[in-house]
């Protein structure tokens, strides 16, 4: 329900952060401030998104985990998006995202709430647990060596494959 609220009232306090910034700084200054935000929204999401590329590039090549990187330029990109849209509490809001310590700590309050599961995983399981319905069987395997591996398949090459 509060999603819903929040969605209803985010245009009431826009229009009415512009009748307040507006009347306090006028109408030229607010009008520029409107224009210039969405360029540097744009701005933004275009070096953000090359950024990341970059950035989850070198995490990949040391196999080092890329989920910072990738979280890093996703925010930046929400930020993006965030001053693309009219009015001052979005762009107050995305720049807020754009500032480093800021974005840390986001990203460090939202690591301590998320938790990955598997594909099919029950969300209400221990995440570390392999999921119920699994069956293990154990087996044993020999290793045949390669000299005793017959060079022609019973029945003859099919045709598909090199022999």
């Amino acid at each position: 329900m509060w999603p819903l609220a929040a969605l209803l009232a985010l245009p009431v306090i826009e229009i009415a952060l512009f009748v307040t910034i507006g009347g306090a700084i006028g109408l030229g200054p607010t009008l520029a401030l409107v224009l210039l935000t969405p360029m540097l929204g744009i701005w933004v999401i275009r070096t953000a998104g090359a950024r990341a590329m970059a950035d989850l590039r070198a995490p990949l090549g040391g196999l080092r985990d890329p989920a910072v990187p990738m979280a890093e330029g996703a925010v930046k990109v929400i930020a993006g998006f965030l001053l693309v849209l009219p009015g001052f509490l979005t762009d107050a809001l995305g720049l807020a995202l754009l500032v480093p310590p800021l974005r840390h700590a986001m990203l460090r309050a939202l690591g301590r709430r998320v938790v990955v599961l598997r594909p099919g995983q029950d969300p209400r399981q221990d995440p570390f647990r392999r999921p119920a319905g699994q069956d293990v069987i154990d087996g044993e395997f020999h290793e045949i060596p390669q000299a005793e591996i017959p060079r022609h398949r019973p029945g003859g090459p099919s045709g598909w494959t090199r022999d």
